[in-house]
């Protein structure tokens, strides 16, 4: 699920054995699709056994060689989640300012096999954090 807007919300959606990002928030600068998201909120859906991230909401700098800073993204929220049998890192953030974080279950992960590949600061083998502001999080890691 590609999401290109802002001002939205993402309720209750299922999703099984995607072959890559399960739900994406990014702009795709090498098809010209470069707009940024504020206020998206994806709540309570359920997201099992797929082969890329379960959820991302990043902005990749235009180069690709890093991320844009904090505030590229804005007020995204990502709350009450059931994750489950991804390889870590199975969400990751970056360049939001305001990323709220709360009542997510993430569980039967497999071995990591990719966390090297993330710079950032990692909250668990399961999150990668990077450029992110006021983060909101009650989620112990």
């Amino acid at each position: 699920m590609l999401l290109k807007a802002s001002d939205g919300v993402v309720d209750g959606a299922t999703i099984i054995g995607a072959r890559m990002e399960c739900i994406k928030i990014a702009p795709e600068h090498y098809w010209l699709e470069a707009a940024h998201s504020q206020n998206v909120v994806i709540k309570n859906c359920s997201i099992t056994a797929g082969l890329g991230v379960a959820i991302g909401a990043t902005s990749p700098s235009a180069d690709y060689k890093g991320y844009s800073p904090a505030g590229a993204h804005k007020s995204i929220k990502i709350l009450n989640n059931d994750i489950k049998y991804f390889y870590p890192p199975c969400l990751i953030f970056t360049s939001i300012d305001g990323l709220e974080f709360r009542g997510n279950k993430i569980s039967e992960l497999k071995e990591p096999i990719y966390v090297k590949f993330w710079k950032g600061e990692k909250l668990s083998p399961a999150i990668v954090v990077i450029n992110c502001s006021n983060i909101n999080s009650d989620t112990n890691f």
